[in-house]
């Protein structure tokens, strides 16, 4: 058993010396993957403050709920705004609800149904 990890040991070496070392790497691989980087600036403090504001975030986690929860916040939002785009992320807490481009009134209608304090900004 002993020799077995060892010799495990070894090829996952030998494998990470072949990948670091020795595989054939190019350059246009990276710069295949770049979108139009010559299209990126930073902004000075002026001109973020000069930019037009936004009606809310991009996405809204809600959470943790308990299941019965989270049926009810679903059932709520879809009958306010059905193309909306939701998902379900599960830790150790409880569910949360993801919400993608959600309207003035679903946001609402989250906030009385759950209250504030288990509203944020989606991490990713």
């Amino acid at each position: 058993m002993r020799t077995f990890a060892l010799l495990l040991l070894l090829l996952n070496l030998l494998f990470w010396a072949y990948v670091e070392y020795l595989a054939p790497r190019t350059s246009s691989d990276a710069l295949a993957q770049q979108v139009q980087p010559e299209r990126l600036r930073l902004l000075s403090n002026t001109e973020v403050a000069q930019l037009p504001a936004s009606s809310g975030p991009a996405c809204l986690e809600f959470g943790p709920l308990d299941t019965i929860t989270l049926a009810m916040a679903k059932d709520r939002v879809r009958g306010i705004q059905p193309q909306i785009v939701l998902a379900e992320r599960y830790g150790e807490d409880g569910a949360y609800l993801e919400m993608r481009r959600s309207s003035d009134a679903v946001r609402k209608a989250m906030s009385e149904l759950l209250g504030g304090e288990k509203a944020g900004v989606c991490a990713n």
